[in-house]
């Protein structure tokens, strides 16, 4: 598991066998995809939107929380 606290008020925790990559870190943007497994997001920056894509699709979230499981054939995610 890993907690990553990003400067521009994004944070993530991954459970165990998540797959993550950074696509861009930026001042108003955190965009990462997430190929298999679980992680949470918490978007505490004002100006700054989230943007997770999976095999599935892809969710942006302002300021906010969220879960993103991505399984084998589907992808759950929670507000």
């Amino acid at each position: 598991m890993v907690e990553l606290i990003v400067p521009n008020g994004t944070w993530i925790r991954a459970g165990n066998s998540t797959q993550i990559q950074f696509i861009a870190l930026e001042t108003d943007l955190a965009e990462m995809d997430l190929a298999s497994g679980l992680a949470r997001f918490y978007n505490k920056g004002s100006g700054t939107v989230i943007k997770v894509t999976s095999p599935f699709g892809y969710v942006l979230a302002y300021p906010a929380r969220l879960d993103f499981y991505v399984g084998d054939n589907s992808v759950e995610v929670v507000p």
